[in-house]
C-alpha cells in the first residue's frame, strides 16, 4: 500500500496517519522541499482560501480537520491549522493549547486528520 500522496496543486504531501514532527520535516526534505514558516503558510491561507472582503485566513481543506508541520519565528517547531472543522484556519497548537511534546516521539502525534491513500 502506498503510504504518501503528493497533491501538486497545493505542493501537500498527505500521509495515512498523523506524523511526528520530525517525521513531517523528513518526508518534506524527502519531497524537495520544507516544512513552511508560520509566516508563509499564513500568507498563503490569507491569499489563496481568504473569501473577498474576509479579513480571516480560510481554508485550505474546507470541511477536514487537518494541522500542518510548521516553523515559528521564535525557533520553535509547532503545527498550524488548514482545515475548518474543530479550529479556525491558520490556529497555531502552542498559542491555543501549550507547545507540543511529540515532535521526536514515534509514538505520540498531533492531534489530526489525515486521508487514507
Amino acid at each position: 500500500m502506498q503510504c504518501e500522496r503528493v497533491n501538486d496543486e497545493k505542493n501537500i504531501i498527505q500521509y495515512h496517519r498523523a506524523l511526528t514532527f520530525d517525521e513531517s520535516e523528513d518526508m518534506s526534505e524527502r519531497h524537495g522541499g520544507g516544512l513552511p514558516t508560520e509566516e508563509e503558510l499564513l500568507e498563503l491561507l490569507r491569499n489563496s482560501y481568504t473569501g473577498y472582503g474576509e479579513e480571516n485566513p480560510g481554508a485550505m481543506y474546507p470541511g477536514e480537520d487537518i494541522w500542518v508541520a510548521i516553523r515559528r519565528i521564535n525557533g520553535k517547531n509547532d503545527i498550524m491549522y488548514i482545515g475548518d472543522v474543530n479550529e479556525d484556519p491558520g490556529t497555531v497548537y502552542g498559542d491555543k493549547y501549550g507547545y507540543l511534546n511529540w515532535e521526536h516521539s514515534k509514538t505520540a502525534a498531533p492531534p489530526a486528520k489525515y486521508e487514507e491513500t
